[in-house]
């Protein structure tokens, strides 16, 4: 089907596998009770339920830690520290994942784990139907 798509063929694809949508199309339409509810890209369905994204970090070196040279980030909009935790809410429009290792890592904090909670297409489905895929 990706090459098909890549060929120039429009392809319609019907799946609740919402991995599996946002691998293979480039447009993508959520569809309720039989009527469509929001179609886009799947950055455009994304940014119909939020303008932010969720980076958690677990560290070791949190004394270490200049909190400030995360704020200074752009797009970064709030910081929290817990224990080994950081949470970094961001813009979800910029691009800052490099220079948040690099400014942790400058500041001589270790970095354990690192998870990016952007949202996904089953996140949108839910925000929008108020129903999981399997109702």
């Amino acid at each position: 089907m990706k090459k098909l798509n890549e060929m120039g063929c429009t392809i319609i694809y019907t799946s609740h596998y919402m991995e599996e949508v946002e691998e293979i199309c480039t447009r993508i339409a959520i569809i309720d009770h039989g009527k469509i509810i929001a179609e886009g890209t799947k950055e455009q369905l994304e940014a119909i339920i939020t303008d932010t994204k969720d980076i958690w970090l677990e560290i070791r070196g949190m004394d270490r830690l200049n909190k400030q040279h995360l704020q200074d980030i752009p797009g970064v909009k709030a910081v929290q520290c817990e224990e080994n935790m950081i949470k970094i809410s961001s813009d979800i429009s910029v691009n800052n994942l490099n220079e948040i290792v690099q400014c942790l890592i400058n500041d001589g904090v270790e970095i354990r784990s690192l998870e990016d909670k952007s949202p996904n297409l089953e996140t949108v489905f839910l925000a929008l139907t108020g129903r999981n895929l399997r109702d």
